[in-house]
């Protein structure tokens, strides 16, 4: 949650700095507006990447959590990127339909983003890990304090 409101303070900065001049090259409302999607699903995909790079968020870093094995160790990078892959698909897949019009892949997008919402109430349980965790074998564990 702290992710999605420091990615949207910052897109909602960058759309501010660039939309107008975008909209004024562009000149055509529709086409700035599909632009500035592509770019925010892109900054998105960038700044959810660092789980990939360093097995966290800023969110995760600010709460002292990273990603894991099960067993405490740190995750390999075929984990973290499986496990960022899976999370992402929904963004994956609106770039696409976004780049493609398709609406078959826009309706995969929204399949999706409803699979990993429902998987992230598997959390809820005594593990405290979502279908993205139990499917990579990987786990967001707190960082010991040394």
């Amino acid at each position: 949650m702290i992710d999605l409101v420091i990615f949207w303070i910052a897109a909602g900065l960058i759309s501010v700095l660039i939309g107008p001049p975008l909209r004024a090259r562009i000149q055509t409302e529709w086409r700035a507006e599909y632009v500035l999607s592509l770019i925010t699903i892109g900054l998105w995909l960038l700044y959810s990447s660092l789980e990939m790079i360093v097995a966290a968020t800023p969110g995760k870093i600010f709460l002292d959590l990273r990603i894991a094995r099960v067993d405490g160790a740190e995750a390999p990078a075929s984990m973290l990127a499986m496990r960022w892959s899976a999370k992402q698909l929904p963004y994956i897949l609106m770039v696409f339909h976004i780049l493609t019009f398709s609406h078959f892949l826009g309706a995969m997008a929204s399949l999706t983003n409803g699979i990993v919402w429902i998987g992230c109430l598997q959390m809820l349980d005594e593990d405290r890990r979502s279908w993205l965790d139990l499917w990579a074998h990987t786990a967001v564990i707190r960082e010991k304090k040394l």
